[in-house]
């Protein structure tokens, strides 16, 4: 019986089919990743690290509201009352970082993002194209620098847009002059070893890995003048919100 359960147990033959087949080894990897991205999940899960960062969350939210409440009654404070402007800056400072969830100082553009209908987007485009914007003193309002001429932003996005489609579908040659030969001698795919899927899959991630960082100092004087030309809310349309809420 023993002799017999031994045999059942013998898992030779199997692990040679496995790597007699060119994409056994693949789909071994890929349960073995996905096995061990479950069991990293449970263990994450049971450890309480994500209850620690909720409530870590928690009280940063607690903070920022007993922070307003703070300021509130300085502002009602009568040995404040000449600081009454320094203080309503920051407390609205603190206010519309509360409501924006984005932590800035300017309280202008605090303002400028929360007319944007796509806040979420003026936020994106203003973190990545900061160093192209300056505000203007007199009117308070952000503009591009005066080196950032349209032109050159646009002639730049196109540049660092061909780059990057240039460099990905680049990577992807190998497979191409394969397809290639194989279309015009007649020859057989099934040949193709997966050492080359593999490689040929890690340049083109690599590849694409590459072109985003080519792309990303490129496109972020473009992303500055979007931000100039988000959409914005109608200002009749606050108008009629405000009061409706004071009704």
């Amino acid at each position: 019986m023993a002799a017999n359960l031994n045999t059942d147990l013998n898992l030779n033959p199997l692990i040679e089919r496995i790597l007699d087949n060119p994409y056994g080894v693949a789909v071994v990897i890929g349960i073995v990743v996905l096995a061990s991205v479950i069991i990293l999940f449970f263990s994450i899960s049971k450890s309480g690290i994500l209850t620690s960062i909720r409530e870590h969350q928690e009280y940063k939210v607690r903070r920022v509201k007993e922070e307003i409440k703070d300021q509130e009654d300085l502002l009602e404070d009568e040995a404040f009352k000449k600081y009454k402007h320094q203080i309503k800056y920051h407390l609205d400072v603190l206010k519309l970082n509360k409501l924006l969830k984005y932590s800035h100082h300017d309280k202008d553009l605090l303002e400028y993002i929360l007319s944007c209908k796509n806040s979420r987007l003026a936020m994106n485009y203003y973190d990545s194209g900061n160093f192209f914007l300056e505000k203007d003193e007199s009117t308070k309002a952000y503009k591009l620098k005066s080196f950032c001429k349209i032109w050159w932003i646009k002639l730049l996005n196109g540049f660092g847009t061909f780059l990057y489609f240039g460099i990905s579908f680049g990577t992807l040659y190998p497979t191409v002059l394969t397809f290639y030969i194989a279309f015009t001698t007649g020859a057989s795919l099934k040949g193709i070893p997966l050492s080359f899927v593999a490689s040929q899959f890690l340049l083109f991630v690599l590849g694409i890995i590459l072109a985003m960082m080519v792309l990303s100092p490129m496109i972020k004087p473009w992303k500055a003048m979007r931000f100039l030309e988000l959409e914005k809310i109608e200002v009749d349309r606050q108008e009629s919100d405000a009061l409706d809420e004071a009704a």
